[in-house]
């Protein structure tokens, strides 16, 4: 009896065994021979992406599951870099002369409350100057000297390490209707702007707040099509689109890429600008302390947008052209000083032809105040060049 039950047992295991092993095999072989040629789905190891996907070009991401976890790893690298940048701006708390009132009311009523600030803002050098989208109310560049001390002296920054600085000094930019602070530091940590030619539709960025909390999304869009029929020489921003709209709790945030640069301001309206559009302001600020853009002034219509029917008339340059208000060259401008006139077609600046790839206003911003340029331009069928510098 003893030998028939080891004779069960020893059937029941071997059973199982070869069933276990037949499971496995018929899952090897499920795969290789089903999924993947029905759904081209690899089930372990890497994943292929080729084909139309991808213009034709192979791209293979061995251990997806690697991938996921070192992009969640970058994401909370960048959320704890971008916060050592960024700073937040409070109403200065007012001290008196009297003896101190060690009572728990006063101490709670002179600290400041991190998590009540009324502005933030981001360290951009490490001297102390910082860009936000704050501005005091009633404040201006013009008001009196006094008046303007005054309000400034009702301000304190306090960055990550719960540091507290005086305000020395804003300047308003009424162009990005952004605002410069200035703080008396040294070594601050900043970050690098990203250049315009590497950021990109499909691009993963992160936008940060004072108090921490992030927001992932994808770029959809760099540069938000403008509709109008004509377009200015002066047009500094463009606005970047988002597969997610952040909500308003980022308005005023910033907005980085997973290596750790700055790509995009949000504002108080929720646009999101490129931070390489504000570099010909915040050059002039560092070298001057004031706020200048390399205005050209005109209106013009992008030729490369139009299909001409005329073998004699290519679809490049800029003609200048009236807006609604039937201006084509702003009175006191550059272009009016160098004598440009409605009609005529910028060919180039500084040789740089203007087409579908390289548009006015965005050459434009490739200049600084003081920088002298070469324009050519057509007129009547003849070709003519200026020089013009900015002031």
């Amino acid at each position: 009896m003893e030998k028939t039950n080891n004779k069960i047992i020893l059937i029941v295991v071997l059973a199982t065994i070869f069933g276990m092993l037949s499971g496995l095999v018929g899952a090897v072989i499920a795969r290789v021979y089903v999924l993947e040629k029905a759904f081209n789905v690899p089930l372990f190891g890497e994943i292929n992406l080729s084909g139309d996907m991808l213009n034709s070009q192979r791209l293979i991401i061995r251990d997806a599951k690697k991938v996921i976890v070192e992009q969640n790893s970058k994401v909370q690298e960048t959320i704890n870099s971008a916060g050592n940048s960024i700073a937040a701006i409070f109403e200065k708390k007012k001290t008196t002369n009297e003896k101190p009132d060690k009572s728990v009311k006063n101490i709670i009523e002179s600290a400041y409350n991190l998590k009540n600030e009324i502005g933030q803002g981001l360290i951009i050098t490490s001297d102390g100057w910082i860009i936000s989208s704050y501005t005091p109310k009633a404040y201006s560049s013009d008001i009196a000297t006094k008046t303007r001390e005054s309000v400034i002296d009702n301000y304190v920054i306090i960055d990550s390490n719960k540091k507290v600085y005086s305000v020395e000094n804003i300047i308003l930019d009424t162009t990005s209707n952004y605002s410069f602070w200035k703080i008396k530091a040294n070594d601050l940590p900043v970050k690098a702007f990203a250049e315009t030619n590497n950021i990109h539709n499909g691009q993963l960025v992160l936008a940060v707040n004072w108090d921490g909390s992030s927001f992932l999304s994808t770029i959809v869009e760099k540069n938000e099509k403008d509709k109008k029929l004509y377009k200015t020489s002066d047009n500094f921003f463009n606005k970047i689109k988002l597969s997610a709209v952040p909500d308003d709790n980022f308005f005023g945030s910033f907005v980085f890429n997973l290596n750790n640069d700055l790509v995009a301001l949000i504002n108080n309206e929720g646009e999101i600008r490129l931070i390489s559009d504000f570099a010909p302001c915040i050059n002039c600020l560092l070298s001057k302390r004031e706020i200048k853009y390399p205005e050209l002034g005109i209106n013009y219509l992008d030729l490369s947008e139009f299909l001409f029917d005329s073998k004699n008339i290519a679809g490049k340059g800029a003609l200048l052209y009236p807006d609604e208000k039937g201006i084509a060259i702003k009175v006191g401008s550059p272009a009016e000083k160098i004598g440009l006139k409605n009609g005529d077609i910028i060919l180039s600046i500084n040789d740089i032809l203007i087409d579908e790839k390289n548009k006015l206003e965005d050459i434009m911003k490739k200049f600084f105040v003081n920088d002298e340029i070469l324009i050519k331009y057509l007129r009547d069928g003849k070709e003519f060049e200026v020089k013009i510098q900015f002031d």
